[in-house]
């Protein structure tokens, strides 16, 4: 019988086993080393999942979705929904891993030692600040731009010290925002907003998260072992304020070398769970192992007009209207669906399905009498002859090349421009994109948190990662007035920002991407989660 269980929601990967026994150590393989563990400036994948499993805020996500205190106890809120006061745990303690062999020291004489210390309200206070030094912001300082005073600190308007945050006590946090922000809890719970130890950051010398003798841990694991290239030890936390409630024995992360093969290594058994493709689904479905499935990406063709030295959108939705679909059908594999808007199904925030609610309907349509008008505006209004596009930056990998030739032709027929490809890795075409390094690119986007402002936060105007250099006021004000709407009303405000996003057509969404997770016979796994830091190990048992 085929056993494939699909999630639509943020539901974090517990493992547990079909029998109680002795907690042992779970084995997964990862694409490639980490090299930063700083939680207020990690952005890679699998850094994010150490850090959520190291670390602990003050509230965290379980597997339903629902948002509870961590470090927290609890919170009250003022009248106007702008000023939240937390007060926090006694018995939350930093510890560091026993195998950590620098020398540590602080002009503190509580410092003495980090192992043991108590996590305070000011630890939260230096990490929100960190988020946002003008000279060296955090690229996920946007997200948190609810917070009062936070765009002026980021413009270096402000001192980082006017930031609306600040200790009333050890054990007392308030945050003062500039707006109401209905996902405060949820951004609280990620990665960013983990605390850090000013005296300890300080005592690293600007190597904090960067080797195992410069972090402290304060979550349910600690990091025994890094080794870049080859394997990351968690273990349990003995130091964790909830130490008695972790199931799992830790897992080992072997990073593999290019030559080996996660598929195969699963199969043998040499690891418990990992990422399969499409085409493995048989092989895997025979070893009686369960498979999950969610729909967690998008591709999108976008357009870089400053690379181009043009403005507005004339030029993009030219593009855009030259987009046939219908040219992918037969050639998209078994992980792909075409699709014309942005958000894919398993990004939702709340009880239900966003993509169900929103539909599936774009404002931009495959149009060749569109695409040759808006072509003509554009080139009338900056008194250019053609567009100067002769580059598409496109993933080198799997059936990418041959469906980025299909948009390639569309270009061709209806606007006669001429395009080469650029071909790269899946790493390299991030890279490039948000370093502004294109004209135009095919690249796939998926969301940080179970919301679709995570995506829509790379087209903010203001936003460190716009990539493609979006500017609109109406979109802004979007966004902003869905910091204090829920339900039926938030799904409206985040309908209508999508559609005025795709109207403006400086991404193309072209295909969503379904991405496959297996784990080994004797290991249920009840829940999984799309996002980078959903791979959770605190219930986790293994026979």
């Amino acid at each position: 019988m085929k056993r494939i269980l699909a999630f639509f929601l943020f539901l974090p990967l517990v493992l547990v086993s079909c029998t109680t026994s002795s907690a042992q150590v779970l084995k997964y393989d990862i694409s490639s080393g980490i090299r930063n563990l700083d939680p207020q400036f990690a952005t890679e994948q699998n850094a994010l999942m150490v850090i959520a499993n190291t670390f602990e805020g003050l509230y965290r996500q379980l597997p339903s979705g629902e948002t509870v205190p961590g470090i927290a106890e609890g919170y009250t809120v003022s009248d106007d929904g702008l000023t939240y006061t937390f007060s926090l745990r006694k018995d939350a303690k930093w510890n560091r891993s026993p195998n950590a062999t620098g020398s540590w020291t602080s002009q503190q004489e509580s410092w003495v030692s980090p192992e043991g210390t108590p996590v305070t309200a000011q630890d939260f206070v230096f990490a929100l600040r960190r988020l946002f030094d003008p000279q060296a912001p955090s690229p996920h300082a946007e997200s948190f731009t609810c917070i009062r005073y936070a765009r002026e600190v980021l413009s270096g308007a402000l001192p980082v010290t006017s930031l609306g945050v600040r200790a009333l006590d050890d054990y007392t946090l308030e945050i003062r925002l500039a707006r109401p922000e209905s996902r405060l809890l949820e951004l609280l719970a990620s990665t960013p907003a983990m605390p850090c130890n000013q005296a300890f950051f300080e005592s690293t010398r600007a190597r904090y998260g960067l080797e195992l003798d410069c972090l402290l841990f304060c979550g349910p694991f600690y990091l025994r072992s890094w080794e870049n290239d080859s394997v990351l030890s968690l273990r349990p936390n003995p130091t964790y304020y909830d130490a008695a409630s972790i199931s799992s024995g830790g897992v080992n992360l072997a990073v593999l070398d290019g030559e080996s093969d996660s598929l195969s290594r699963f199969l043998n058994g040499s690891t418990d769970f990992c990422k399969i493709s499409s085409d493995s689904l048989s092989q895997v479905e025979e070893m009686g192992a369960t498979i999950y499935q969610y729909e967690d990406t998008v591709w999108v063709l976008a357009i870089n007009p400053q690379k181009l030295g043009v403005s507005g959108t004339d030029f993009t939705r030219a593009i855009a209207h030259t987009v046939d679909r219908r040219r992918f059908e037969g050639n998209l594999p078994e992980n792909l669906r075409t699709t014309s808007v942005l958000i894919p199904p398993a990004v939702s925030p709340e009880s239900h399905n966003y993509r169900d609610y929103a539909g599936e309907l774009s404002p931009i349509v495959y149009s060749p009498d569109l695409a040759r008008q808006y072509y003509q505006d554009g080139l009338e209004e900056h008194q250019i002859s053609k567009l100067p596009l002769t580059e598409l930056l496109i993933c080198d990998d799997g059936q990418y090349p041959l469906l980025a030739g299909y948009v390639q032709q569309g270009l061709q027929q209806e606007l006669s421009i001429y395009t080469s490809f650029e071909k790269v890795s899946r790493g390299e075409l991030l890279e490039k994109v948000f370093a502004g390094d294109y004209q135009a690119a095919i690249l796939p986007l998926s969301a940080s948190y179970a919301s679709p402002e995570s995506l829509f936060s790379y087209f903010r105007s203001n936003a460190a990662q716009n990539f493609t250099g979006y500017q609109s006021e109406i979109f802004d004000s979007l966004l902003e007035s869905a910091g204090s709407a829920s339900g039926d009303t938030l799904y409206d405000i985040y309908k209508q920002t999508e559609q005025r996003l795709l109207q403006d057509a400086y991404v193309v969404p072209l295909f969503f991407e379904t991405t496959y997770y297996a784990s080994s016979p004797g290991i249920s796994v009840v829940a999984f989660s799309p996002f980078p830091s959903g791979v959770s190990l605190r219930d986790a048992v293994k026979n």
